[in-house]
């Protein structure tokens, strides 16, 4: 089973590491100016991926042919779309 952090618990690991490195000692206090940031970030980079993902299912959905095609030309076609898909998702 997959370990999955909530936004507001990596806020506050930000927030912690931020304090850390400003010199602050434990126990931390949560900054929720900091927190905000964070999690106003995350979401903005959220929107983003989204967006370019849409955009290049779009994008795929609009370039697949219709009528006869080669089987391979259609591979190479998906793995063009898999490979812009991977490096959006980070991907390598």
């Amino acid at each position: 089973m997959e370990n999955k952090e909530t936004i507001e618990k990596a806020a506050e690991k930000y927030n912690d590491k931020f304090q850390e490195n400003a010199g602050s000692k434990p126990p931390y206090i949560k900054n929720q100016h900091i927190m905000n940031h964070f999690i106003a970030g995350a979401n903005y980079q959220a929107e983003r991926m989204y967006s370019s993902l849409s955009k290049a299912r779009n994008e795929l959905y609009d370039k697949l042919p219709t009528g006869d095609i080669d089987a391979f030309e259609l591979l190479k076609l998906i793995k063009i779309h898999l490979q812009k898909l991977d490096d959006l998702c980070g991907n390598k």
